[in-house]
C-alpha cells in the first residue's frame, strides 16, 4: 500500500468510529432523556451499530498497519 492509501484507510475508519459513536448516542443516551420513542429497539439496529463499529476498527487498523509496514520498508 501507498501512504496515501493508509492515510485514506485511517482517515475513513476513524469518521466511521465517530459517526457510529455519535448515532449510538444519539439512538441510546437521548430519549432516555425526554420522551422520544417507546424506547423498543429493532434487532437490525444492534446489527448496523456490530458491523459499523467493526469496519471502522479494520479500516483504522489496517490502515495503521499498513502504515508501520511502510515505514519499515524504508
Amino acid at each position: 500500500m501507498t501512504k496515501t492509501q493508509d492515510k485514506i484507510l485511517i482517515s475513513v475508519g476513524s469518521i466511521l468510529l465517530l459517526f457510529t459513536l455519535t448515532m449510538m448516542y444519539m439512538d441510546f443516551i437521548v430519549p432516555k432523556i425526554g420522551p422520544i420513542g417507546s424506547g423498543k429497539r429493532h434487532w437490525t439496529t444492534y446489527a448496523t451499530y456490530t458491523s459499523s463499529l467493526l469496519g471502522a476498527i479494520c479500516f483504522t487498523s489496517c490502515g495503521i498497519i499498513g502504515w508501520f509496514k511502510l515505514k519499515d520498508k524504508q
